[in-house]
């Protein structure tokens, strides 16, 4: 694998990839119409989608993690997209966030995805959605491609994660932590996006971020990289993104897993940027012929 020069590291677009998460991409598209779901976790209510499969059933089904804030809908429209091709697609705000209960922590964000494995297990999904709880993935975006791997390894039913372009919140917080002066830029920049209540509610850009250190080692995804390793796992990433670049975000977390003896693991790299707005056919072309090669 050759890598792109590197290039200097900016840092407004280092923040914004991970205050705004999803906001390039695609909305809805209505082509299929998903089913508008809810579940509990933690006595709040989670709102989502749920876009079934087409053909006959029981179906593979992926749940489907945002950037850290989202949007209310599918990404990269990849629920209308896979759902043809025979496999569900589940999406959902993490707690706080858009129509979903609760406030926004990174905490909350990691375990509502336990609680989204739970709802695709449950007894209403089963036979609405003809489900296989047998064959569950978790395919994350940025933010939530850092916590579709670190959650995988809570449930040992998740066998297999698809991450694109995923961050590693630990690398955030050790960079905030040695430059105060971006942490404050980053805590401002929170507190203005969260500022519109039906967006974000419940906290403030400095307890955002101070839930962030106190917690930083959790989210450190090379720690878990010995269970990680006993998983199939597809990393989908950018050379021309400078958010999530390759070279940090990615290797050094593949050479942890060639270390602890993975043999499942596949990067395919596209030329796009975090946005990954102008290869969507073929980041949806990429996943499906993945999960067919299953």
């Amino acid at each position: 694998m050759m890598l792109l020069r590197c290039r200097k590291y900016h840092l407004l677009s280092f923040l914004i990839s991970w205050i705004i998460g999803c906001s390039s991409l695609s909305g809805q598209n209505t082509t299929v119409n998903p089913t508008e779901i809810s579940f509990d976790h933690e006595g709040n209510r989670l709102h989502g989608w749920f876009y079934k499969a087409q053909g006959k059933g029981p179906f593979t089904t992926l749940i489907l993690l945002h950037g850290s804030v989202g949007q209310d809908g599918d990404i990269f429209n990849l629920g209308q997209k896979l759902s043809k091709e025979g496999f569900n697609i589940m999406t959902y705000s993490y707690p706080g966030l858009w129509k979903s209960e609760g406030n926004i922590t990174h905490v909350s964000a990691l375990g509502s995805v336990q609680s989204a494995i739970n709802f695709v297990k449950s007894e209403y999904s089963m036979p609405s959605f003809e489900t296989d709880t047998s064959d569950i993935i978790l395919l994350g975006y940025s933010y939530g491609g850092g916590m579709a791997l670190i959650a995988s390894t809570f449930d040992s039913s998740i066998k297999k994660v698809i991450t694109i372009a995923p961050g590693d919140l630990s690398l955030t917080a050790e960079y905030l932590n040695n430059n105060p002066d971006a942490r404050i830029s980053f805590e401002q920049m929170i507190d203005r996006t969260l500022s519109d209540t039906t967006v974000g509610r419940g906290t403030t850009g400095k307890q955002y971020v101070e839930e962030l250190l106190t917690n930083r080692d959790k989210y450190n995804i090379k720690r878990y990289s010995g269970e990680l390793a006993e998983k199939k796992l597809l990393f989908l990433v950018g050379w021309l993104d400078s958010d999530k670049r390759i070279e940090r975000d990615v290797l050094p977390l593949f050479r942890e897993l060639q270390s602890n003896g993975a043999e499942n693991v596949k990067i395919v790299a596209f030329e796009t940027n975090h946005s990954f707005s102008n290869v969507q056919t073929e980041l949806a072309d990429a996943i499906i012929n993945w999960l067919r090669a299953d």
